[in-house]
């Protein structure tokens, strides 16, 4: 933010147009001033609440906080010694923690913050789940035949493959899907967080969903002028085409597979962006989302 300069300037009114000086001796009392920020600290969130949403992932939400500028989330296994930032500095009450391990506990705190200092943690808890183990005959996801050949990123054929995949009965690492998964469409303002993404992680030659400002992937895609209802990211560094990467993601055991598979979204958006001089060749980012109804 450019440095801000305040000039004040106080002008005594003249005798001669009839307004009174002040007695000699008898100071002047200067205006009051605004005060130029909060005073006091927000209250602590309420209503934290923390639950599976899939054995690799937890999903929380918090009541809103009067006089809040964002929000800050902290997560440590039961039983740990340190609290470890997730998310970076949150815009929204909710946020969906990946890449979590089934059947372990996890406590959560989060606090409000303003600019006069943070209010006190709130802290929930949650176990997730054991991973299902995937029936007899059903085929991992991994191995589903999809046309996403070539190099580069094609809109039309990225969509095509992620929908063939979610058509096909199949097994990720944690989760079964014996049945066909709604096709999902592609949208131009995922595609353009998913971009901004990508970009990031390039300029800045790292690689995490957390954004090099400390956005969050919901945040990012709220940024663009998408209202969602739930949302999802994988991304993913080095792989050369869409085949490779959507390779990669159904194979990995993080939940780079559920969310493909995921009936909750209905739209996906991706990117990809060349490294140059970076640790990586490729930027991907893939952006999922249901829109929320009115």
């Amino acid at each position: 933010m450019p440095a801000r300069c305040w000039l004040l300037l106080w002008l005594l009114p003249l005798a001669a147009c009839g307004s009174p000086l002040a007695t000699p001796g008898q100071p002047r009392t200067p205006p009051p001033t605004a005060p130029t920020g909060p005073v006091h600290p927000p209250g602590s969130p309420a209503d934290f609440r923390a639950s599976a949403a899939t054995p690799t992932a937890a999903d929380l939400s918090w009541g809103a906080v009067p006089g809040a500028t964002h929000y800050t989330l902290e997560r440590r296994t039961r039983g740990g010694e340190t609290f470890t930032p997730v998310g970076g500095s949150l815009g929204a009450t909710a946020y969906r923690d990946t890449g979590l391990s089934p059947e372990t506990a996890y406590t959560y705190r989060v606090r409000a913050v303003n600019g006069a200092g943070p209010s006190s943690f709130t802290e929930a808890s949650v176990t997730t789940p054991a991973a299902s183990a995937p029936p007899t005959g059903l085929p991992a996801c991994s191995s589903v035949s999809f046309n996403a050949s070539g190099s580069g990123l094609s809109p039309a054929a990225f969509t095509q493959a992620l929908n063939q995949v979610r058509a096909a009965p199949c097994s990720c690492a944690s989760r079964s899907y014996p049945s066909p998964v709604a096709a999902v469409g592609w949208s131009a303002r995922l595609e353009a967080a998913a971009l901004a993404h990508s970009q990031d992680m390039q300029r800045g030659n790292f690689f995490s969903h957390t954004g090099s400002d400390g956005s969050s992937p919901g945040q990012r895609i709220t940024r663009q002028g998408y209202t969602w209802s739930s949302w999802g990211e994988n991304i993913a560094a080095g792989y050369a085409g869409m085949e490779a990467v959507i390779r990669g993601w159904l194979r990995s055991t993080s939940g780079h597979c559920e969310a493909i598979k995921s009936s909750s979204y209905s739209e996906i958006g991706a990117a990809l962006v060349a490294g140059s001089g970076n640790t990586y060749s490729n930027y991907w980012t893939l952006n999922l989302a249901r829109p929320r109804q009115p």
